[in-house]
Parts: structure tokens; C-alpha cells; sequence
């Protein structure tokens, strides 16, 4: 892994270890062919919260820790974050005025967008390296994207319900 992308991997841990509450459970994928004691540490697990996928998510793994095993999680728990996008999403819109119901639309319809280009990003760094950490890197950036949005989505539903609900 180059030096770029090993300051970008600790630049989201550090952005969204400091949004969440944390638990201390960590993944460390090595690079393949790498020199002894020339490895890199992701710890996703350390930004997992309270939410209630992210204990279904340290559950999955803890059934199937292997690598194969936690990306077949993070590739399911993604799945689930995007359903619950969904429910999320349409529990604001029914919250908010008829402007603001607008607004969210065009939004949503942009981060979709951005998610789709996110994406064919994440796939496209990887698809010249070998290896089964890269499958769960690859898995891990796509999951807190959508995770990220998801969670965003709730807290805008919470604070609208709280006061019109």
C-alpha cells in the first residue's frame, strides 16, 4: 500500500473515530509479500457505536473472524445500512415541511450520485492489487459511506420527531 493511501485510511479512522463512540476490537489485514513487521492496521471497529446494526456488524465477526469472513460482514451489514438509509430517509421526509421535503429530495438524489462515483472510485484504486485484505477494504470504505449517510439521516429524524412526533 502506498504512502497516500496509507494517510488517507488514517484520516478516516481519525475523522470517524472522533464521531462515535468507540470499542476497542480491531481487524489487522497485512499486506501480501510484505516485509516482516511492514503491515498496516485498519481498526473499523473502533468507530462502531451503539447503533444497532453496528452491534449486528461485531456479532457477524465474531461468529466468522477471518478475513474472507469479516468482509462477507461488512458486504452484509452494507446491505442492511442501505435498507435502513432508506427507512431513515423516508421517516424525514414525512417530518419535514414542503420546502424542506424539497431540499432533502435534491440532496439525497445528489449524495446518491456522489455514492455511485464513491464507489466506481473504491473499485477502481484496488482492481490491479491481489490479495483478500484489499476485498475488505474495498468493503469497509463502501460500508462507512453508506453508514455515514445512514446515521445523518437518523439523527435528522430524531431531532424532528422529538419535536413534532
Amino acid at each position: 500500500m502506498n504512502f497516500e493511501r496509507q494517510i488517507l485510511l488514517l484520516c478516516l479512522v481519525l475523522l470517524f473515530a472522533g464521531c462515535v463512540h468507540r470499542t476497542a476490537v480491531h481487524a489487522q489485514p497485512t499486506r501480501s509479500g510484505a516485509p516482516a513487521g511492514d503491515s498496516y492496521t485498519y481498526s473499523f471497529y473502533e468507530t462502531l457505536s451503539d447503533y444497532p446494526l453496528d452491534q449486528t456488524l461485531k456479532a457477524c465477526i465474531d461468529s466468522d473472524p477471518g478475513t474472507s469472513g469479516v468482509t462477507r460482514c461488512y458486504d452484509k451489514l452494507l446491505e442492511q445500512y442501505e435498507g435502513q438509509l432508506n427507512r431513515n430517509y423516508e421517516r424525514t421526509l414525512k417530518l419535514l415541511d414542503p420546502a424542506a421535503r424539497e431540499q432533502l429530495e435534491s440532496s439525497q438524489a445528489l449524495w446518491h450520485r456522489h455514492m455511485k462515483l464513491e464507489f466506481e472510485l473504491i473499485e477502481a484504486q484496488y482492481e490491479d492489487l491481489e490479495g483478500t485484505q484489499y476485498q475488505q477494504l474495498m468493503a469497509i470504505e463502501r460500508l462507512i459511506l453508506v453508514r455515514n449517510r445512514c446515521l445523518a439521516l437518523h439523527m435528522y429524524a430524531q431531532a424532528l420527531a422529538a419535536d413534532r412526533e
